[in-house]
């Protein structure tokens, strides 16, 4: 076993969970700002 490559490979996939749940996040963040301005938009409507 190489071990340095085992803990490579590690850090690999936590390097890749993290940047997907960062990615979850941003993309979250800027999705919620375009549907506060929908509602408010429809309340106006109303």
């Amino acid at each position: 076993m190489h071990v340095r490559h085992a803990v490579t490979m590690i850090v690999l996939w936590f390097f890749h969970q993290f940047a997907l749940h960062l990615s979850s996040l941003w993309f979250k963040m800027r999705i919620t700002p375009s549907r506060r301005k929908d509602r408010a938009s429809e309340r106006r409507s109303e």
